[in-house]
């Protein structure tokens, strides 16, 4: 439609056929599906002639959206350029053929997916379990049988779609769209292949009955649809859609009759496009004339598909005249031409220039660049970029496992912190509203689970992150935020990899002085208050104080050190970071420390302080503002300043509130982070945890004194 496409390996054609391909199989089929399923299991006389228009409808309407894919694909100038021998099934001279053929495909879908449909309802309605299993064992012969017919390779044939899991994805698709509405391109081959495709239509037509007959013998009294409304509907989509296949059978062109049912594997059409394709579409839209440009296109898929080691060595071995002539497919970058030869060219096939060249920008796993001669061998140079491959495929390996295992472990924090932390607030609060007497005590912890949310939501703002930021920290997801944009490679939000570092880290801070700290501690107090007037207390209410302590400890062990092993900190500030040893069974050593560090600090600063202002709410409240109001004089000397130090955070209100937190988590959880000048500073973190350890005792000592 436009003059500049989007830049890719794939056609504008191709991308909008597979894109519509999802839309039918991802959201038109299970939407059809569950209609039918819930309309089936009505009574007659609850069932409208609405509800079966509706189903009816839709059925039409996605077998409308296949026939025009399947009319824009097939007469599309890309797809009858580069795949001849498959695409061109379609009559071009003839309007009456053309719109027979469509009305074949009409026909053909609506009438598979009719009875596809109610066979699934019928057995679905039965049981689903067997329902799932049927279908599960569908699909897992589908699987085997595009096995064998693609000679034994699995993979999906499309370069960033090879993986397991994508294949399985691409299969599972293709599964779905063979079931129940069959786009004719899947007889492609890397799709469905032809001879899978063909026998996948003669098996969903011919095991449809089995399928109602199973659903009846199974829950024939629980399937309440008329059995012979059933068979007979049965009876109309089969017959519907033999009446398609037939009809496009005969209107479409003969020549490509052969594409619907004739084995054929991708490997095999790789192989033919090799050696006699001379035009070829590229993916920028323009018509490439030759060999050369064809072959390129050809290793654009994944490399199990590609032609022999001595076709390719014997083709490859033109690369000096390609550097220096340059045509247009040697440098085009949605092709990837030698990025993907250098990647994923069998070693063997590769001329000397490119070991040449994948040696010298080779490194070892300590970071040194490879020495070779210029004159060595070239099977000295074959053994070298075979070992550098499988060093690099290893580390690699190594670097995936590794980042899996961080993404679940930070996901798991988030998780915790998001919405564990939230529900466990939400049940205490529903808890404690269930009591007059304790009424008034949920209401307050409602209130500082709404405050932390919109504090922090002003802090994201003022620290630039933007409005996304600002509405996940009020639904309580900015730390999943933060977790996503520091493993992701683009971030939902702007900002550098330090910036979502630190936003990160921040998060964590905020939520840990904002929400935790003070929902523990007033979960204390209310616990000891209730125990005073002889109340009963609930187990939410010890779990919700409990699995606090616990989730704040790990919390900041987990926080401090990702934060002191971060590379981006250990680079800027390696005076302060660095102290998490290298060796993991030392570091680990580090972090149960921390833990045991912060989560005693915890328990015995909220039992002091909840004993306190048991006895005395206003000496607590002064003892606890003489804290932070010396804190801040002592920040002011030590920095020379009690403003904050980022930019967007310096102004008196935001500084204030800065320093709010960093008093509430000196107080019982001192991330050693606020070491970090700017913070606390080293001295006054010191100074403060010391502090801290004595004041404790201190405060039940005054408290009992005053009889609390």
């Amino acid at each position: 439609m436009f003059d500049k496409p989007t830049q890719g390996v794939l056609t504008a054609a191709a991308a909008l056929t597979i894109t519509r391909f999802m839309q039918v199989v991802m959201d038109s089929l299970p939407q059809a599906a569950a209609q039918t399923f819930l309309v089936a299991q009505l009574d007659s006389d609850d069932q409208s002639w609405a509800m079966v228009a509706s189903i009816v409808g839709c059925i039409v309407s996605i077998a409308y959206l296949v026939a025009t894919t399947e009319l824009d694909a097939d007469k599309s100038l890309g797809f009858r350029t580069n795949f001849p021998m498959v695409h061109g099934y379609i009559p071009s001279l003839s309007a009456v053929q053309e719109a027979l053929v469509l009305l074949g495909i009409l026909l053909f879908v609506g009438g598979i997916l009719g009875a596809k449909l109610i066979a699934l309802a019928t057995l679905a309605g039965a049981s689903a379990w067997v329902a799932v299993a049927w279908c599960s064992a569908e699909a897992s012969a589908l699987f085997v049988l595009r096995f064998f017919a693609e000679g034994r390779i699995w993979k999906f044939h499309f370069q960033g779609a090879s993986g397991l899991m994508p294949t399985l994805l691409m299969h599972a698709c293709i599964y779905l769209g063979m079931l129940a509405a069959p786009f004719p391109f899947l007889r492609f081959p890397g799709y469905c292949g032809p001879l899978p495709y063909s026998a996948s239509i003669i098996y969903n037509l011919a095991i449809n009955p089995a399928m109602v007959y199973s659903g009846f013998y199974l829950g024939g009294n629980r399937v309440v649809l008329d059995t012979q409304h059933v068979w007979m509907s049965l009876a109309i989509g089969s017959g519907v859609a033999v009446l398609g296949m037939v009809l496009m059978g005969c209107a479409m062109n003969a020549t490509h009759r052969h594409t619907f049912y004739k084995p054929h594997s991708f490997r095999t059409l790789c192989d033919t496009l090799w050696e006699e394709r001379t035009l070829t579409f590229m993916p920028d839209g323009t018509v490439a004339a030759g060999l050369d440009p064809s072959r390129a296109n050809v290793l654009t898929y994944t490399s199990d598909y590609w032609v022999s080691i001595d076709k390719l060595r014997a083709w490859l071995a033109n690369w000096d005249v390609w550097e220096a002539d340059q045509p247009a497919w040697f440098t085009h970058k949605g092709i990837g031409f030698q990025n993907r030869i250098v990647q994923y060219a069998p070693v063997e096939a590769l001329p000397r220039t490119v070991l040449l060249k994948i040696l010298a920008k080779a490194k070892d796993s300590e970071g040194n660049a490879l020495c070779v001669a210029p004159d060595a061998t070239t099977d000295l140079l074959v053994a070298k970029v075979q070992a550098y491959r499988k060093d690099t495929s290893a580390r690699k390996r190594a670097g995936r496992f590794a980042k899996a295992v961080l993404a679940i472990r930070l996901y798991i924090v988030a998780i915790l912190i998001s919405y564990v932390d939230l529900a466990g607030d939400v049940l205490v609060t529903l808890t404690l509203l269930q009591s007059e007497t304790t009424k008034q005590s949920g209401f307050v912890t409602m209130g500082l689970t709404g405050f932390a949310q919109v504090v922090q939501a002003i802090i994201s703002l003022a620290m630039g992150q933007g409005g996304v930021a600002a509405f996940t920290a009020l639904v309580g997801a900015k730390p999943l935020l933060d977790t996503y944009n520091v493993l992701s490679d683009r971030p939902l939000t702007r900002g550098t990899k330090h910036d979502h570092e630190l936003a990160f880290t921040a998060t964590r801070a905020e939520e840990i002085a904002l929400q935790s700290l003070p929902q523990g501690f007033y979960q204390c107090l209310v616990l000891l208050q209730m125990a005073q007037e002889g109340e009963t207390t609930s187990w939410v209410q010890w779990a919700s104080v409990g699995g606090a302590a616990l989730s704040v400890a790990f919390i900041v062990a987990d926080t401090d050190r990702g934060t002191d092993t971060s590379a981006t900190f250990r680079m800027d500030y390696p005076l302060v970071y660095g102290y998490t040893p290298d060796d993991n069974r030392r570091a680990w050593w580090v972090s149960l420390g921390t833990f045991g560090f912060i989560g005693g600090t915890v328990v015995s600063k909220w039992v002091a302080i909840a004993t306190l202002a048991t006895a005395s709410g206003s000496s607590a409240a002064v003892w606890l503002a003489t804290e932070c109001v010396v804190l801040l004089v002592l920040r002011q000397v030590v920095e020379s300043s009690w403003r904050f130090h980022l930019h967007g955070l310096e102004a008196a209100v935001p500084s204030a509130l800065v320093h709010l937190m960093f008093y509430i988590v000196s107080v019982a959880a001192p991330f050693p982070i606020l070491r970090f000048p700017g913070y606390l500073g080293p001295s006054l973190y010191c100074a403060s945890v010391c502090y801290q350890t004595i004041a404790s005792p201190l405060m039940l000592l005054v408290a009992f004194s005053m009889e609390g």
